[in-house]
């Protein structure tokens, strides 16, 4: 299968890192419904340049929320390859929450087992 070098998400820009995260439509309309001020690099900046500049300058979202929308935004572009399925605002959002919802559930019951062992290593 010969992979295309044109984004397939919006089939109109080179698929780069900096576009496919930041400045393609889908995740424009992500970054703005969650209320993140994007900056974006442009086409020839550095990814990591932009990543610190967005996680400085977030205000309202907490960093979990945007590396978890950053990971189900390149999901969607594997799932457009490799599934033909290709997800929605509302999608990537809802799988975002649904994503942070689990994990965090995850880490309280992670705190809770082990203040449990330290207070059974206290009875000792």
């Amino acid at each position: 299968m010969e992979v295309t070098k044109i984004c397939l998400v919006c089939n109109f820009e080179t698929e780069t890192v900096v576009h496919c995260l930041t400045s393609c439509g889908l995740a424009r309309d992500c970054w703005q419904w969650l209320e993140v001020s994007v900056i974006l690099p442009g086409e020839r900046g550095r990814f990591i340049v932009w990543l610190e500049k967005i996680l400085s300058v977030a205000l309202g979202v907490e960093v979990e929320e945007l590396i978890v929308v950053l990971w189900h935004l390149w999901f969607n572009g594997n799932k457009i390859l490799w599934s033909n399925e290709n997800e929605s605002i509302a999608g990537i959002i809802g799988a975002t929450y649904s994503c942070l919802k689990t994990w965090r559930d995850a880490q309280v019951q992670n705190e809770n087992r082990a203040r449990g062992r330290r207070l059974h290593s206290e009875d000792k």
